[in-house]
């Protein structure tokens, strides 16, 4: 039962007390799942969660020195 207590807590405090958006949607969705779907909360949450990879493109220096210098200009975007 004290669980339970400290779960409601934070989903209380995540969805009625924190201004970030992602953590405030986040409690929202947790707590209907729970409400709605105990056992397969159960199976979402604790499910293997897939590695997650960057998709970071790394720029030559020199290129990234011309795009600062033209920020304000169309030709940085089409570059």
């Amino acid at each position: 039962m004290e669980m339970e207590e400290i779960l409601a807590e934070v989903l209380e405090t995540s969805t009625e007390e924190v201004e970030n958006p992602d953590i405030r949607d986040r409690g929202y969705i947790y707590w209907r799942l729970l409400s709605e779907y105990p056992d397969e909360t159960k199976d979402i949450v604790l499910s293997e969660k897939p590695t997650l990879k960057s998709n970071k493109v790394i720029f030559d220096s020199a290129l990234v020195e011309i795009l600062v210098d033209n920020i304000g200009m169309i030709s940085s975007v089409f570059h």
